[in-house]
């Protein structure tokens, strides 16, 4: 682990809610998929995943804004050239490369998930659930990722505008009880708590190993 500064290179509002920060650190460090950081402003922590992959030389930041959060307020007021403190790496869930994965991200869950999209060799299957259209964070860079062939792409829309969309209505959890998931060699699931508890609990019923679910709670 280190403590070092990033300087913001490029600040993006990707949904309504979310702003993608891209900074360089003073001291670079290695990570893996999966991981995260701890954002230090005036000694309050916040830990945040890195959605870069470890192959780029940037940290992205995929953050969603709480209007009263002591942390993400601050980060979305930030400008390109400032810096921040940050400590890294930490965490557990780490992408391991195997034949035949299932990602599953609810909203903001994608920023480790997109990590691991990023790094993988392999193909994999995405099961990504967000409320509206607008909520599509990272839209373009998965849709290209499908049209590669490099994931097969289940997207679950809750509350639509646009009922032409090729999406299943619905939770995950809805769309997850339709699939196979013994067919999955890992899950990498990462949402919030009750989201994540539910889906941990269909996949088990569904016959899938515990051991080969990797959970990340936001």
């Amino acid at each position: 682990m280190i403590k070092t500064k990033c300087r913001i290179i490029k600040i993006k509002k990707e949904t309504p809610e979310i702003i993608i920060i891209k900074m360089l650190p003073k001291k670079r460090f290695s990570y893996k998929p999966g991981q995260f950081l701890m954002v230090n402003i005036n000694g309050i922590k916040r830990a945040y995943s890195i959605a870069s992959s470890p192959r780029q030389r940037y940290i992205e930041l995929c953050v969603k804004i709480i209007p009263n959060g002591k942390i993400s307020r601050k980060l979305g007021v930030l400008k390109v050239g400032d810096e921040i403190n940050i400590e890294a790496p930490y965490g557990k869930f780490i992408f391991s490369e195997s034949k035949n994965p299932l990602f599953i991200a609810i909203g903001s869950g994608i920023a480790p998930i997109i990590s691991m999209l990023r790094f993988m060799k392999s193909r994999g299957t995405l099961l990504y659930g967000f409320r509206h259209d607008e909520d599509f964070a990272y839209k373009k860079e998965i849709l290209k990722l499908k049209e590669i062939g490099k994931i097969k792409l289940n997207i679950c829309i809750t509350k639509p505008v646009n009922p032409d969309y090729d999406y299943f209505l619905g939770r995950v959890t809805s769309k997850l009880k339709k699939m196979n998931s013994k067919k999955y060699s890992e899950v990498y699931l990462c949402g919030p708590p009750e989201a994540c508890n539910d889906i941990q609990e269909i996949l088990i019923k569904q016959g899938y190993p515990q051991d080969k679910i990797r959970k990340e709670i936001f």
